[in-house]
């Protein structure tokens, strides 16, 4: 390994050190902040994931037509029979 190398894996290590330290301070500081409320938000509410809403049948025949389109299929939801 030549020292070029060896600096770059130095630096990588002292990289990731430092962003360890710092998911750790955020953590803290979300930590004690979140002690100090006198009422705990919701989880989906604090970390910003939005409620998944349920998929129509609608929606659902919606999605097939799609991947039956992008993979060139034969779509037998609109076939007429005669």
């Amino acid at each position: 390994m030549t020292h070029h190398e060896l600096d770059l894996r130095f630096k990588g290590f002292e990289r990731k050190q430092k962003e360890h330290y710092q998911d750790l301070l955020f953590l803290a500081w979300h930590i004690e902040g979140l002690a100090r409320t006198t009422k705990m938000p919701a989880l989906n509410e604090f970390i910003g994931v939005e409620k998944k809403k349920k998929m129509t049948s609608e929606d659902a025949l919606n999605a097939s037509r799609a991947i039956i389109a992008a993979f060139g299929g034969i779509n037998m939801f609109d076939k007429k029979e005669s």
